[in-house]
């Protein structure tokens, strides 16, 4: 019994951290990547992004737009950086198991959000990509590029339906990702 009151209790702080990093994502795209935060070059990359791929281009056709997909290689290190303090104080407040548990759940958050962004923008007929969810949370994306300050998370959408920013229509008769 007390193994699986461990276990459970171990599930339920990963579901608590992926819930954070929900947060985390809405906050960073929010006001990082579409205010204008520094580093500069982030949020022009972001917009460059947007430019690039809109909601009628859903779908990478060229290298230009290929380049703008994926964070740069070191962003892996700025969101650990970034994430420090609250790590921190996981570790003061619990345990330092908790911190490293902490960190799994956000780097593969993170490689869930780049891999999936990444598929989004470009379909190779993946396994998964006829999946109901994948093409509801790819939709809920596409939403995001007709519209910027909507649908924010591109993983889960948690923090779009708390912080209200999440849409489910397209304002066009036929979305584009449809035909």
């Amino acid at each position: 019994m007390e193994f699986w009151l461990l276990a459970l209790g171990w599930v339920g702080f990963v579901l608590a951290t992926f819930a954070y990093c929900s947060f985390f994502e809405w906050v960073f795209h929010k006001y990082w990547l579409h205010d204008d935060m520094p580093p500069e070059w982030t949020g022009h990359a972001h917009k460059k992004h947007h430019t690039l791929l809109r909601a009628q281009n859903f779908f990478v056709k060229n290298q230009e737009q290929m380049m703008s997909i994926s964070f740069p290689k070191w962003g892996i290190l700025a969101l650990l950086a970034a994430n420090t303090p609250v790590f921190a104080l996981v570790g003061w407040l619990l345990d330092w198991r908790y911190v490293v548990v902490a960190i799994a759940a956000m780097l593969t958050y993170y490689l869930v959000y780049e891999y999936f962004h990444f598929c989004m923008h470009v379909p190779k007929n993946r396994f998964f990509e006829n999946w109901k969810i994948y093409r509801w949370i790819r939709f809920h994306h596409y939403l995001h590029h007709e519209n910027a300050n909507t649908n924010l998370n591109v993983v889960l959408p948690l923090s779009d339906l708390v912080l209200r920013t999440f849409r489910l229509k397209s304002r066009h008769d036929k979305p584009f990702i449809e035909k």
